[in-house]
């Protein structure tokens, strides 16, 4: 792409959206809400598509359901974190050190 074509689209869009926020603010608040809507879907996919190929999961871990006080099932979560620590040498490592200089409360 030719930096006078980028230029002039970033003009050209510029001047769209001024004139619509004008015209229709509500339009305008609606777009940046789907355009956020569809940035967070696409994060969510990349995530779950890094995850799987790091942890060769496909879909077997399913999010933790949160109950009617919004806490999540505590027993799931940390057998996730267990099962996600475990899978790499270097950040078991950390967490055992860790683990070793904090004193335990319970």
């Amino acid at each position: 792409m030719r930096m006078t074509g980028f230029i002039i689209g970033t003009i050209t869009g510029m001047a769209a959206a001024a004139y619509l926020s004008r015209k229709r603010p509500g339009m305008v608040a609606w777009a940046g809400a789907a355009t956020g809507d569809i940035i967070s879907s696409v994060k969510g996919k990349a995530v779950s598509a890094v995850m799987n190929r790091k942890f060769g999961q496909s879909g077997s871990v399913q999010p933790t359901s949160v109950n009617s006080t919004g806490t999540a099932n505590s027993a799931e979560s940390w057998g996730q974190i267990e099962m996600i620590v475990n899978s790499d040498p270097e950040l078991k490592r950390q967490a055992e050190e860790i683990a070793s200089e904090t004193p335990t409360t319970h």
